[in-house]
């Protein structure tokens, strides 16, 4: 049977992973897509509180998703070269407007435009407007922010008052943390209930 997200029936496959013990906040999630090819571990490990790389979690999103496989004539990143282990994937996320790389000389390698940083640690800012943009769900806006450090200024502000509406991210303690890097089980969380979500 498939799990509903945070739900006590895991689903039946032959993966599982070590340090992911079926009483971990996170094991249905990680079982869900771990079971569709989605996510792997090594070693018999998931390492779910190391954090996750942009480049891995345009992977993720690719797989998890189904976004259809793109190859440009050229590379669109300067560090994201055709022999990249995720090349593949983040040309398809970004063709399908997914993602997008940094523009500016100061935050590429080299000062070369444009960029992905494939090897930077993704946030949870940046998960919650990936996640947005391939589901595209309607924009929630309220009047006030339900988290005191994500303002109406916030970059990602749409996108995170959005999924958390739709009941797919959540804070603590009235916080976001947007900035803080992402780990490997709550992205899982984040991208198994965004997979479910009708």
């Amino acid at each position: 049977s498939t799990p509903t997200p945070g739900g006590s029936t895991p689903t039946p496959c032959s993966v599982s992973f070590s340090d992911v013990p079926s009483s971990n906040v996170f094991y249905n999630d990680i079982q869900f897509l771990a079971c569709r090819g989605v996510v792997s571990g090594s070693g018999g490990l998931f390492r779910p509180n190391d954090n996750s790389k942009r480049g891995e979690f345009a992977k993720i999103a690719v797989v998890g998703f189904g976004i259809a496989a793109f190859t440009p004539a050229s590379p669109t990143f300067r560090d994201v070269a055709s022999n990249n282990v995720f090349y593949g994937f983040v040309e398809a996320a970004a063709h399908a407007g997914a993602i997008t790389g940094f523009t500016q000389a100061s935050q590429c390698p080299g000062g070369a435009t444009p960029c992905f940083l494939p090897n930077n640690n993704v946030t949870r800012a940046q998960v919650a407007i990936i996640v947005q943009r391939i589901r595209n769900f309607t924009l929630y806006s309220p009047s006030s922010p339900t988290f005191s450090d994500v303002p109406t200024t916030n970059f990602a502000y749409g996108a995170i008052e959005t999924l958390a509406h739709e009941g797919i991210i959540s804070g603590s303690g009235g916080l976001f943390r947007p900035n803080d890097n992402i780990r490997r089980g709550e992205l899982s969380k984040v991208t198994s209930r965004a997979i479910q979500r009708p």
